[in-house]
């Protein structure tokens, strides 16, 4: 017996709702991440510079993990617009900072190696930029 779907939406009504979401939150990049087979799900968007990553595996179904992680994303930026009490431009980057930092991705595990000695070595470390902007990660440091 197949296991039954959390969400009734189907894939091209979550991708559309996120869509709609991600542009209204004038993110520059979005890109889902999905395991067909284990179900597991990971959308990532840039927005102002920075990295953010929701991830869901709850589901067996890859698409409810996709439509959760969508709602995710859309109700707390839901919140933010319509009760977050903000004026301005600067304001809202503010707050949005903030709220959405739980969720910020974090550098590569990869550039963190532990030598013999057991210390910590930065290893092949390259920066990367999230935006237009011409400085490595869009002008911030990851120290």
């Amino acid at each position: 017996m197949a296991n039954k779907r959390r969400f009734s939406a189907q894939a091209a009504t979550i991708q559309r709702d996120l869509r709609n979401v991600i542009e209204k939150m004038k993110a520059t990049t979005l890109r889902i991440n999905q395991d067909i087979l284990k179900g597991d799900v990971e959308i990532v968007f840039d927005r102002s510079g920075r990295r953010y990553v929701f991830r869901c595996s709850k589901y067996p179904h890859s698409a409810d993990n996709l439509r959760a992680a969508q709602l995710a994303i859309t109700y707390l930026w839901r919140a933010l617009e319509g009760y977050g009490v903000t004026s301005d431009d600067e304001e809202i980057e503010q707050v949005f900072s903030r709220f959405f930092l739980g969720f910020e991705a974090t550098p590569d595990d990869t550039v963190l190696l532990l030598t013999d000695g057991g210390i910590l070595a930065l290893m092949a470390c390259q920066s990367t930029t999230f935006d237009n902007t011409s400085e490595p990660n869009g002008g911030r440091s990851w120290a």
